[in-house]
């Protein structure tokens, strides 16, 4: 409660309901006089503070030792004591890319960890994932801007290469994502730039880093669309309890993203320790299925074998999908 003196007044200054006691009975918001110290600013500000913490550890508890547990737990109703999925999801997300940016850089076609020198032998390097190593290989394929076009004459802007596209017949020409690139290209050579395919590479890696939690984000209710297809004859379970599982697997896979990376940049030893973790992971799904769902381990293992298969589509055909608009925003 507040140390705030009560307002005479019994109407809440929020909703502008009749009040009967100190809180509102509509909105919950304290009747106290709206002139504050800082002290008083300082003491809210620390007391929410504290409570952030005690909820994040108590959950994040729960999240990592007892799969499936929070779910089962706002199902029920029982979601005051513990953070709300989706904040959580935001939040570890958020975490997870920001120290991926810290640790990480972009150089040649390979991620390079910070923390050592760009040109020592001995560096350890992070393969990029197969959607830039395709783009990789069509840029390689790109001698020049426009795979049709004769190596006699390049165009050095981007009207006469439109107008040697147009006078070649129609299966001669360049695809969109081609067309896209050839582009840019050339107005990266325009602006003096003679490396025009790391240069996409580059931002089309940040590109991808900053849209892929909100990727993710979006693939849950896909995921959970198939949850809803292999329970479908178990009628306590909610459409949104689905959801509400898939977004707290997805909490549980960050987390793991977060120790393995950072155990990476130790390297040594520990290398084999952060592949193990990465395997528990992918087999914590299985637990938290058995421990939720609460069937017999072989249907559920069917299950979640259909879930790894057609989750890791989805999830797939959204990536691509995100770097053929990533290229195609870039021009």
């Amino acid at each position: 409660m507040s140390h705030l003196h009560e307002r005479k007044e019994k109407i809440c200054l929020n909703c502008g309901a009749i009040l009967t006691d100190r809180y509102c009975q509509h909105c919950g918001q304290e009747n106290i006089e709206p002139k504050e110290s800082f002290w008083h600013l300082l003491g809210h500000f620390l007391a929410d503070l504290t409570h952030f913490d005690g909820k994040f550890f108590v959950t994040i508890k729960y999240l990592l030792f007892r799969p499936g547990f929070l779910t089962a737990e706002y199902v029920k109703g029982k979601r005051v004591s513990y953070l709300n999925p989706i904040r959580m999801y935001l939040f570890i997300s958020a975490l997870y890319f920001l120290l991926l940016m810290g640790l990480f850089t972009y150089s040649g076609n390979h991620l390079i960890r910070m923390s050592q020198p760009k040109m020592d032998s001995t560096t350890k390097t992070i393969q990029l994932n197969k959607d830039i190593q395709t783009t990789r290989k069509i840029l390689d394929s790109l001698d020049t801007p426009g795979k049709a076009i004769s190596k006699e004459f390049e165009p050095t802007t981007i009207a006469q290469y439109d107008s040697l596209q147009k006078a070649l017949p129609a299966g001669k020409r360049d695809g969109s994502f081609e067309k896209a690139i050839a582009r840019k290209m050339i107005k990266l050579k325009e602006k003096g730039k003679t490396d025009g395919k790391e240069q996409i590479l580059r931002e089309l890696i940040e590109k991808f880093a900053h849209t892929l939690p909100y990727l993710l984000f979006i693939s849950v209710p896909l995921i959970a669309l198939l949850f809803q297809l292999i329970y479908i004859r178990h009628k306590e379970y909610f459409y949104v309890s689905h959801i509400i599982f898939t977004i707290h697997y997805y909490c549980l896979y960050f987390l793991t993203l977060i120790i393995t990376d950072s155990l990476d940049t130790i390297g040594g030893s520990v290398h084999s320790f952060s592949l193990l973790i990465s395997f528990i992971s992918i087999a914590y799904l299985y637990i938290a299925m058995l421990n939720f769902y609460k069937q017999g381990w072989f249907k559920t293992l069917m299950k979640y074998f259909f879930i790894l298969i057609f989750g890791f589509m989805i999830v797939g055909l959204l990536f691509g999908a995100d770097l053929i608009f990533s290229v195609w925003t870039m021009v």
